[in-house]
């Protein structure tokens, strides 16, 4: 699966600041399913079904008021070499973007076009596209009703040396904006009621497990903003150190692995064979770390604020669901091959990729 958790820039130790001693602070619960830990640091985590967020408070008497991280930019890109890509690039998608609301894209000075048609299948983690022609610049943009962003548009100059990118869509929630809270005693038990409704203070029931899964998901957090290299396997499994499958640490450790020059993977050392022509090699399964692939950030070029409200409808788009003029079998359309996507008048494309040059910036 395709995932992207960043941006928050503060170092903490992960012992001091998981405490929750001082008044107002502790983990509190709506039944099984959803809680509010507040730390004497002034973060706080709300969690429940497919939730994760971390934030800010302020308490002031029994009135707290919570303030959810936001990213910084709604649109995220990493890339690499990818050895076994002769001409143009590769996209791949994570599968928020086709998830949440209309997002676009466009290539150099070309009009702007949907990434997903109307009607599109959703469910996948990731949608991959092979772009015949290499661009200088890609922009991506989206039309969310509630996007929390000043500007809903990012540009990226594609490094001449990355041919194989990834593209993330950090589309807003209502679980991220700001809410008011307020703590009452009602008998021997604190409540903390809220706009996601009543929360109970948990003063003797201790979970361990819970308790090691949150330190360390809050010490990642608060590192993400600091990494520049990212390292997946062929299946997208990001090697951060954790297997979310069984929550338990992995081994992975970039010092274990040796860069293969010819395939610019790296290759875990114990398996390693020199001469060895790695560059078809792939993992056996998601969690199979094996084989690894470095991405780097891209860094924003531009940012600004589209207007699709008030201008012409768009219609055409990267990935495309056509109805084949074939017989239907049953209601399900027949899937065709998606637009053809072209370099602009006056850009022509280049033959293979550049060379890496040493200076990557």
């Amino acid at each position: 699966m395709l995932f992207l958790i960043f941006l928050i820039p503060v170092i903490v130790d992960a012992q001091q600041d998981t405490l929750m001693k001082q008044p107002g602070s502790g983990r509190y619960l709506q039944g099984s399913t959803a809680g509010i830990d507040i730390y004497d640091d002034g973060t706080f985590a709300l969690y429940g079904y497919a939730t994760l967020l971390w934030g800010k408070y302020t308490l002031e008497h029994n009135n707290i008021s919570f303030v959810p991280d936001v990213p910084k930019q709604p649109f995220v890109m990493l890339g690499r070499k990818n050895t076994s890509i002769k001409k143009g690039i590769k996209l791949t998608f994570a599968g928020s973007f086709n998830r949440n609301g209309l997002t676009y894209v466009k290539f150099d000075a070309a009009e702007m076009m949907r990434v997903f048609a109307e009607g599109y299948p959703t469910g996948e983690s990731s949608f991959t596209k092979q772009i015949a022609y290499r661009p200088e610049t890609l922009t991506l943009a989206e039309n969310y009703d509630q996007n929390f962003y000043q500007f809903n548009t990012n540009s990226f100059k594609l490094p001449v040396h990355f041919n194989d990118f990834l593209l993330y869509y950090a589309a807003g929630s209502s679980e991220q904006r700001p809410f008011e809270g307020t703590l009452e005693t009602i008998g021997d038990t604190v409540v903390l009621d809220t706009r996601w409704g009543k929360f109970e203070k948990q003063t003797e029931v201790k979970d361990v497990e819970w308790d090691t899964y949150m330190k360390r998901s809050k010490k990642e957090k608060s590192q993400e903003d600091k990494n520049t290299v990212f390292y997946f396997n062929d299946q997208l499994k990001s090697a951060t150190g954790v297997n979310y499958l069984t929550e338990e640490p992995s081994i992975f450790d970039i010092k274990n692995y040796t860069l293969d020059p010819a395939s610019n993977k790296f290759i875990r050392k114990d398996i390693y064979k020199k001469g060895v022509d790695y560059t078809k090699a792939k993992v056996a399964d998601y969690h199979d770390e094996r084989y690894m692939l470095s991405y780097e950030r891209v860094p924003l070029t531009s940012q600004s604020a589209t207007d699709f409200v008030t201008g012409k409808k768009i219609s055409k788009a990267l990935f495309v669901n056509k109805v084949s003029s074939r017989k239907k079998v049953g209601d399900e359309p027949v899937l065709i091959v998606p637009v053809t996507v072209e370099p602009p008048v006056k850009i022509m494309p280049t033959k293979g990729i550049p060379p890496e040059s040493g200076n990557k910036n």
